[in-house]
């Protein structure tokens, strides 16, 4: 539950306290790893301090131990170089003893090294003491030796056994760097792991959070400029994002309402326009139509040509109406079972019957093609998609056809090698109204066949695309669900 309030508390904030938060962590994990690092350091100098210390130790003790074998010795040196030089022996042996002393005071590094050498120390005093009285007393070399040997013997040992602390303490040294040495290099990799995890994890949640709302709304905002229906967005992630997501959407709120509003305006208009058209139809179909001379046959070419005239603006304004009812939502499937195979197959005699200079190339599977979905709509989106492009190859040629199955959806692709699109006016191709800079002002049009035929395929549950080279020729493919792969059922 706990972690469960975190994760929703951090999906609710907003983007700066995701940064702070990430940017504290970070900050952290550097400023103990620096301390780490720091400690880690420091203990190595010391064990490599304290290495250098015993080792100077020891060699100390060695000497030390040297300078008390040649007291034991020191007979047999004055035997060789004479009594003269006895006294000049001894002080200078003195001398070298409490110097070595000295130095393994500064160097003692633990306190049982410093204990065990304050007791050689009173040792070697009081063997220099007992020397120096029995000399004073007379007493030839053999003599003072002999009596000071134990004292000797019992010094060398304690020698010894500093000399095997220095040693054991040079020993341990190496291994405890050793230890501190795979520590540290632990902790530096724990620590850096823990960096890169938490990098990770900010950019986790910047893309899950940040980076896909936000392609999401590209994405929508580029179906909203082609004319999609109402788009709109997850309001998710931090605070920044949810606001933007909200203001979108009320935005492509306003924009449908708006569409919505235009064409139910435009369906008034038009269906105002059908009455008085429709009157005169009938006012001129109660002329007389025969003529009476010349001017008779005269007012018949006239009466004709507005009959014409008439019946094309009647075609344009029902056609206006329907695809303002079609814009505007106002429209519903009669769905059934549709056999696109045959549904095709009339709609490219049909579009064959009105031109002499295209070929229409139908490519069919040998099977039915069965989907669920409204006939008459259906074969209003093809038949618009072949008029098209008998419309826009003004030279004549042929026009592709097709009919496929991919997975469980069936295909229809309608192409053609006419004038073709733009690449940059590709995205608004469905928009209400729209038409290419590559059309002439000789070839009609209203513009919205194309929208229509896109809400169609929508309602569907398909989709409409469209590929073109200025120049080249264009292709739109449709894409509707086959009614074994659990299409739209009938209503």
């Amino acid at each position: 539950m706990a972690a469960a309030g975190r994760s929703g508390r951090l999906r609710g904030g907003s983007l700066r306290a995701w940064l702070r938060l990430a940017s504290a962590c970070l900050v952290l994990l550097a400023l103990m790893l620096s301390v780490l690092l720091f400690a880690v350091t420091s203990w190595m100098e010391g064990s490599v301090v304290s290495m250098a210390v015993a080792l100077e130790g020891d060699r100390i003790a060695g000497e030390l131990q040297a300078e008390l074998l040649n007291e034991i010795r020191l007979a047999d040196i004055v035997a060789v170089l004479g009594s003269d030089s006895h006294a000049a022996l001894l002080e200078e042996s003195r001398l070298r003893i409490g110097r070595l002393l000295t130095e393994a005071r500064r160097h003692a590094g633990t306190v049982p090294e410093a204990e065990l050498l304050g007791l050689i120390e009173r040792q070697a005093a009081a063997y220099l003491r007992e020397r120096d009285e029995l000399e004073s007393r007379g007493a030839d070399l053999s003599a003072v030796l002999s009596a000071v040997a134990p004292e000797l013997e019992s010094i060398l040992g304690r020698v010894e056994e500093f000399q095997t602390l220095n040693a054991e303490q040079a020993t341990r040294a190496p291994r405890q760097a050793a230890r501190l040495n795979r520590a540290a290099n632990a902790a530096s990799v724990v620590s850096f792991g823990l960096m890169a995890l938490s990098l990770l994890a900010v950019v986790s949640l910047a893309v899950r959070h940040v980076e896909r709302p936000l392609r999401s709304m590209v994405l929508s905002i580029g179906n909203l400029k082609s004319g999609a229906d109402e788009e709109r967005i997850a309001e998710r992630g931090p605070l920044e994002v949810r606001q933007l997501a909200r203001a979108f959407n009320e935005l492509s709120a306003a924009l449908r309402k708006e569409k919505q509003n235009h064409f139910t305006v435009l369906a008034g208009v038009v269906h105002d326009l059908k009455n008085p058209l429709a009157g005169l139809q009938m006012l001129l179909a109660s002329l007389p139509r025969e003529p009476e001379g010349a001017r008779g046959e005269a007012a018949r070419r006239v009466l004709s040509l507005v009959d014409g005239q008439i019946r094309q603006m009647q075609s344009m304004t029902s056609d206006l109406l329907e695809t303002a009812r079609v814009e505007a939502g106002r429209f519903e499937l009669k769905r059934s079972e549709v056999d696109l195979r045959s549904l095709l197959s009339d709609a490219a005699a049909v579009a064959s019957a009105t031109t002499t200079r295209h070929r229409i190339e139908p490519s069919f599977p040998q099977g039915p093609v069965v989907v669920h979905g409204d006939a008459r709509r259906i074969s209003q989106v093809v038949g618009n998609l072949l008029h098209n492009a008998i419309k826009y190859s003004p030279r004549g040629g042929p026009v592709r056809l097709e009919l496929r199955t991919e997975g469980r959806s069936a295909v229809v692709t309608v192409a053609d090698a006419g004038v073709g699109i733009k690449q940059e006016e590709l995205p608004f191709l469905f928009t209400p109204f729209w038409r290419s800079s590559a059309v002439g002002a000789d070839i009609a049009g209203t513009g919205l066949g194309l929208s229509v035929a896109r809400r169609i395929v929508l309602a569907h549950g398909g989709t409409i695309e469209a590929e073109s080279r200025e120049g080249e020729g264009s292709a739109f493919r449709i894409v509707l669900p086959l009614a074994a792969a659990g299409g739209p059922r009938p209503g």
